[in-house]
């Protein structure tokens, strides 16, 4: 029985646009290198995470990732940012979430009780304002990417 992960790695590889040719081409890779690394007959080569993450990258295609975080017990959620996002779009919408918090907590806490709809409400407040945070660092990451080739760890 074909093993679920192998199978959708085989169909990332097989269904780029562009082929096998084009993918190997963007991977660095030999294309028989590729087709035999994505054969899910083939259990001696397999793509590296290295090469599973730069396949990814260059199809579009993230249903390897899903299928991992699945079997850890994980569901993938796609990132509302946007890669083209302004750092001062960014940095205005963080402190926009975060004003949001504070507000949110001080009017739940004027009676000095919480009830569960207001927790609930600071709750999410609170994810909406880590989400901005996250999309900030994202976005600072893609500046500094954008600015110097990668540097070796």
């Amino acid at each position: 029985m074909i093993d679920k992960l192998d199978l959708l790695v085989h169909e990332t590889a097989h269904d780029a646009e562009g082929g096998l040719a084009k993918l190997a081409e963007a991977m660095d890779l030999g294309q028989q290198v590729l087709i035999n690394k994505v054969n899910y007959n083939n259990e001696k080569n397999k793509l590296s995470l290295k090469e599973a993450l730069t396949m990814m990258e260059a199809t579009g295609n993230v249903s390897i990732l899903e299928e991992l975080a699945w079997r850890l017990g994980h569901k993938l959620t796609a990132s509302k940012a946007k890669p083209e996002e302004s750092l001062l779009s960014a940095i205005v919408n963080a402190s926009a979430d975060h004003g949001k918090v504070h507000q949110t907590i001080e009017e739940a806490f004027i009676d000095k009780k919480i009830t569960t709809r207001e927790l609930k409400n600071v709750t999410q407040e609170i994810n909406d304002a880590v989400e901005a945070l996250h999309s900030l660092l994202r976005t600072i990451e893609d500046i500094q990417q954008q600015q110097a080739p990668r540097e070796s760890l």
